[in-house]
C-alpha cells in the first residue's frame, strides 16, 4: 500500500502556536465544569488510519497527505514527507 511518511516541526513559532499545531494534529483532551466531564477531541491524525511514530513523525496513507501537509503549512509548521509503501496491517484506526 502506497503511504506517507511524515515529520514535522514547529520551531519557529511561539510556544502557544506550538500547542495549537499539536492539538490540530494530535489531538486533546478538554474538561469541563471543574473536571467533572472529560471529552476527547481528535486531531488530523488520531481520525482515520494511521501509524504515529513519534510525537513529530507519523505515516498516513497517501490519499489523506496533502490535506494534513496543508494544515499542518496553513497553521506555521514545517513537513516534509517521503513517499514508502507499507503493509496495510500496519495502519491502524
Amino acid at each position: 500500500m502506497k503511504a506517507v511518511l511524515i515529520t514535522y516541526k514547529a520551531g519557529e513559532l511561539n510556544k502557544t502556536a506550538a500547542s495549537k499545531l499539536s492539538k490540530a494534529i494530535f489531538g486533546y483532551k478538554d474538561q469541563s465544569n471543574k473536571s467533572q466531564y472529560t471529552y476527547t477531541r481528535k486531531g488530523i491524525v488520531t481520525t482515520g488510519k494511521n501509524l504515529i511514530i513519534s510525537p513529530s513523525t507519523f505515516i498516513v496513507p497517501k490519499s489523506r497527505a496533502e490535506e494534513i501537509l496543508t494544515q499542518i503549512h496553513n497553521k506555521g509548521g514545517k513537513a516534509t514527507s517521503w513517499e514508502i509503501e507499507i503493509n496495510k496491517a500496519y495502519l491502524k484506526e
